[in-house]
Formats: structure tokens, sequence, C-alpha cells
């Protein structure tokens, strides 16, 4: 793996970033440019990720330097341009993180299962369908062979007329409606019908000017065009019947996102006149909250979607197929098993082989092959069912509660990202804070396996835990120790504050502004090194760091505003 990750390295002519040295505060790492895992102290894990990811993208802490390698060339990291990404975007990939792209991946994985659950819902209602053809047509070639059949056949009496009665029985039972389905389908027409009324009773109060001029213009267009049907002459009346039949079509349309069924209804609603000011405002309410319970109309859908089988067209045609909804009736299956039990029990006795029997050997092998179909329908749908319960249990867990399968897919889908450019610029290295520490082993190792594998990325996993690191020595990474060094305050991104503030400034601790003697000194000044509290500090434009107001003043440079300012907008 090793080799095959060299070969990886000196193929990628990309301008991606890979580090290959870093410099902190307690020695030098050699991270090799390639898959690396840093194993720091719980206390010094956070400043490590912070400082590993500032050295490169910046703005890079006091010492902090590198050798990076770009597409074959190595250059220093203090040449590179600083900060590389923007000041709201995460230079390091936390559990946060990591967790919207679980998010992204639970909404994709849920659309696919719920399509094939649609899909395989439907097929099984043509398997049922099938089915109960094919019994049909075995009974009515059974019927019919023993009209026509020569000579008595030899049945047990009784247990054939138990038999042929409830075979009747069977069949005089009809498919019954859904109750579930007609309450769908009455709350959506209900729906449909409050954003209709609204619509109307806006367009009366008066509300609606500029609609009533656009109605008003489209029905003009429509006498135009029908007068000059009228006045057309042979070679004109086609591109004239073209512009009436356009003008029509468009003024059914309008006309019917206004709530109205025709222009006299329009007209009748015009002849109205406007209503007094509290029952416009009425009218109006009425139509938001029409719309609202409309924007909640993709859920009623989806309910329906599951209930018909495929997905809905239209609401009127979902409505329609709601209503139209039929099931077996619940009667019917017990009787089928009674018939079922007697068959088999019949076939039990010694009878004499007749036409009747010759007639319906070839039934069972058909019926056999369908309900095995429909079988194999309803346990794909039970598994497609548990996995999206299992889906929405997951939905809001931590990431050390995941499954293994779905942290690689977790994982996958942000390696995704990076690669479009929409994580870390898709330059940077990947830094992981502290992301799979305290997972179960078997999720630690599906989710460093995934790195491993992708070799045209660099992640860098710094960890406090011992077991991460191991597996990732076991999947090729290079497993180093962070150097011990001074306590360090870790660049925190995305911050505002943070990302502007001076790399080689050092922040006051204890000391009082000699400005403002009762506050506290929270910085010192880039240029002159004075302590200063926050309302003496501002930010000069085209220098990293903040200077003192007397500082920038003397130097006559343009300033953007006091830093408190800053910490407000962060």
């Amino acid at each position: 793996m090793e080799r095959a990750r060299e070969d990886q390295m000196q193929a990628d002519t990309s301008t991606r970033l890979r580090l290959v040295e870093i410099s902190t505060p307690g020695g030098h790492l050699r991270i090799g440019g390639g898959f690396a895992c840093v194993l720091a102290p719980p206390h010094e894990r956070r400043t490590a990720a912070r400082w590993i990811a500032a050295t490169v993208a910046g703005p890079r802490p006091p010492g902090g330097d590198g050798t990076i390698e770009i597409a074959g060339r190595f250059v220093a990291a203090r040449c590179l341009p600083s900060p590389l990404l923007a000041p709201s975007a995460p230079s390091v990939v936390d559990c946060v993180v990591l967790r919207a792209q679980w998010r992204t991946v639970w909404d994709r994985r849920c659309a696919e299962l719920d399509a094939a659950h649609a899909a395989r819902r439907f097929e099984r209602h043509r398997a049922e369908a099938a089915l109960d053809r094919a019994r049909a047509r075995a009974h009515a070639r059974v019927t019919g062979a023993r009209t026509a059949g020569s000579g008595p056949v030899e049945r047990p009496g009784a247990r054939a007329e138990h038999i042929s009665e409830l075979r009747a029985r069977l069949d005089a039972l009809q498919p019954v409606p859904v109750r579930a389905a007609l309450a769908l389908a009455d709350e959506l027409a209900a729906v449909q019908g409050r954003v209709d009324a609204a619509q109307r009773a806006r367009a009366a109060t008066g509300r609606s000017a500029i609609g009533r001029g656009h109605l008003e213009a489209l029905h003009r267009e429509v006498v135009a065009a029908e007068a000059a049907v009228s006045e057309a002459r042979r070679r004109e009346r086609s591109a004239a019947l073209a512009r009436y039949e356009a003008a029509v079509r468009a003024e059914q349309e309008a006309l019917a996102a206004a709530g109205f069924d025709s222009f006299a209804a329009f007209l009748v609603a015009v002849a109205q006149g406007a209503v007094p000011a509290p029952a416009a405002e009425t009218a109006e309410v009425e139509r938001a909250e029409a719309e609202a319970a409309l924007t909640a109309a993709p859920a009623l859908r989806a309910r329906a979607a599951r209930l018909l089988g495929h997905v809905p067209g239209d609401d009127a045609s979902l409505v329609d197929g709601l209503r139209a909804l039929r099931v077996e009736h619940p009667d019917a299956a017990p009787l089928r098993a009674e018939l079922a039990a007697l068959l088999e029990r019949s076939h039990e006795q010694p009878v004499t082989l007749a036409p009747v029997q010759a007639v319906a050997n070839d039934a069972p092998e058909e019926l056999g092959r369908l309900a095995r179909e429909r079988d194999l329908h309803a346990d794909a749908l039970e598994q497609l069912e548990a996995e999206l319960a299992r889906l929405d249990a997951a939905r809001d867990a931590d990431i050390t509660a995941l499954e293994p399968g779905d942290l690689a897919l977790a994982l996958t889908a942000l390696l995704d990202a990076y690669r479009r450019g929409d994580l870390l610029a898709g330059r940077l290295p990947l830094v992981f804070d502290g992301t799979f520490d305290g997972l179960h082993p078997a999720s630690r190792r599906a989710a460093l396996d995934v790195l491993a594998a992708a070799l045209d990325v660099q992640p860098i996993v710094v960890t406090h835990d011992p077991a991460v690191a191991d597996v990732a020595r076991d999947a090729g990474a290079a497993t180093l120790a962070w150097p011990p060094g001074p306590e360090l305050e870790p660049t925190d991104r995305p911050t505002v504050e943070a990302s502007r503030r001076d790399a080689g400034a050092p922040r006051a601790s204890g000391a009082h502004c000699p400005e403002h003697t009762d506050a506290a000194s929270v910085a010192t000044c880039a240029r002159c090194g004075r302590a200063c509290c926050i309302d003496c500090l501002v930010y000069v434009i085209g220098e990293p760091g903040l200077w003192c107001a007397p500082c920038a003043r003397g130097a006559g440079r343009p300033q953007s505003g006091p830093a408190r300012l800053l910490r407000r907008r962060a």
C-alpha cells in the first residue's frame, strides 16, 4: 500500500497541497505527504489539529512553518498566501462537519429507499392482481370442463358441496375501499379547496388589480384572435386558428391559477365590488393560511405514494386515485384458507381421474409461480421498511453511534464534497480533529479503510486514542507522536476574530489597558507591542494583525473599524 501511495503521489499533477513536514513548538514532524496519523495528548489534541491546519491554510500560528508539495514542487508554507480559506469555512474536519455529511447521505438514501418502496409496492399489487386473475381462469376452466365432461366424477358429496359454497362466497366478495386512502383524499381535496376559495375571495376584495388587468388583457386577446379567425382568408386561417387556440389556452391557465372556472365567473366576482377592509384582511389571511397548508401537501403526497404504490401525478388525479383504491375484502383471506384446506384434504381421498382434474393440472404451477413472486415482493418491502426505520432512528444519532456502513458512506460523501471543491477548496490536506476517537472498533476500521483507499487525498488524523493510531498504522498511515511544547491557544476557525488576528501578535494576559485602566487587555498591538483592550484595537486594511488606534492614526493608514465590531460580526 505504501508503494501504491508513493506512485499515486508521483503521478499527481494537480494543484492539491500535500504537507510533507511541519514545524511545531516542540520540534519537527515528518508527515511525508501522504496518509498520516498524529497521536497527541488529550489536552493538546485540539491545539495540534488547529496548528497543522493553520500552518497550511492560515492564519499561521507564531513560529508555524513547514514544507508543502504542490504538483511535484516543494515550497515553504510561509511563502503561501494566508489565509487560503474564507473566514466562515472550516479548516479541520471534526464531528460537526462529518455529521453534516451524514445528514446529506441520510436525505439521499431515504429518497432512494422511498422510490424503491413505491416501486416494490406497485409490483406486489401487480403480482396479487395477476394471482387473482389466474385463480379465476383456473376456476373457469375447471367449471367448463366439469360441464363438458362425460360421465360422472367420483367426489365426496358433502365436501364437494362445501367447496362449491366457499368458492361462490369468495367470488361474491367485492374489493373494499381503503379508509386511510379516503381520509387522505378528503384532506388533499380540502387543502386544494381552501386555496381555491381563498384565491377567489382575494380576487373579490379588489386586492388583485394587477391580476384583473392581466386576465382582462388575456380575454381581449381571445376576442381579437376570434375576430381574426372570422376575417382570415384561406391561407391565413391556420395561423389565425393557432393564435386563437394559444390565447384561449393562456386565458384558461390564468383563470385556473386565479381560482375561476371561466371568465364569466371572474366578471361576477369583479361586479360584486370591493368589500370592506376587515373582510379584505380576512381574505388575505385565509389565502396565506391556505397556501401554508398547501406547502404541507408534499408530505400528504408521500403518504399517498405509499398507499398507491407509485408516484402520483397532479392533485386531481391523486385524489381520484385514492378514492378509487380498492383492496381485498377482509373476509377473503379466511375463506381462501378454508378453501385451500378443503381442497388439500379432498386430494387425499382416492378419486377417479376425470377431465376436470386433467384440465386443472396446469393451474398449480402458474399459481405457485405467481404466489412466489408476490412473496418475493412482500419480503423486499419488509426489508425496505426495516431499513427506513433504522435510518429514521439514526438520523440524529451521534457519530459514535453510527454503524460501520453508515460511517463509511458519510466519509465517502465527505471525500466527494472535497473533490468537488465544496470542502477545503478541494486542495488542502484533510485534518481530522478527534473525529474517530471513541468509535466502535468495527466503525473505526471501516472509517480508516475509506481514508486509506483515497490515494488522491492527504488525510491527517489527529487523535488522542492509541487504538485509532494502531488501526491507522495497519491501514498504511505514517504514525507520529505530537512533540510536547509550551501551551498554545489554538487558532479557532471559522470565527472572524480568530481568522483576522495577527499570527505574530501574542495575547496579553493579566495586564490592563493604559488608555482604559478599568479594562483588561486582550491582545498586543502588532506594530508597537503595547497591551490594549478591545476598544483600543482596530483592524487596518491590508494588515493581517490588529493595531492600536494611536499607531493607525500615526501611520495614516485607513481603518475598517474597531475590533469589537469584528467580534459582533462573528
